[in-house]
């Protein structure tokens, strides 16, 4: 018998917040669209926490160049888990991003990697409305709309 544990997931408001300004341009299904929250989620506690940089405008972009640095999720997962903040290292390790099923490493990964694609997807979009408004402006998600 296979034992099961239910992993936390973690949730932000900058990871929700991507996914409702970007609905009507990004048309998934709830399952991508829960999985992309869920990794802008960690992504914004790594950005925020081992890199001292709060705010929803230095999110946008240190979550896009985070994306593109790494590529695919084997290395954006050994990246996030080689944070020097162990309570945030302890977060992660628990985290159901971080777990697969014994034998369905592979197909995991490629999952992680779609998501990785339409986060980066909607990003993309969110950065390019972030370009029309001035620093003192973007400190308000609501320009983003």
């Amino acid at each position: 018998m296979i034992e099961r544990i239910i992993s936390p997931a973690a949730r932000t408001a900058s990871g929700e917040l991507v996914i409702e300004l970007t609905k009507g341009e990004v048309s998934t299904q709830s399952f991508w669209e829960q999985s992309e929250i869920h990794l802008l989620s960690i992504i914004d506690l790594y950005i925020t926490y081992e890199r001292n940089m709060p705010g929803f405008d230095t999110f946008l972009k240190e979550a896009h160049v985070l994306l593109l640095q790494a590529g695919g999720w084997s290395s954006l997962s050994t990246l996030l888990l080689s944070t020097n903040n162990p309570e945030l290292k302890a977060r992660f390790e628990k985290d159901a991003l971080f777990q697969s099923v014994p034998g369905w490493e592979d197909q995991e990964e490629l999952k992680l990697d779609t998501v990785i694609l339409g986060a980066k997807k909607r990003l993309e979009i969110l950065i390019k409305r972030a370009n029309r408004f001035s620093h003192a402006e973007l400190k308000d998600p609501e320009n983003f709309i």
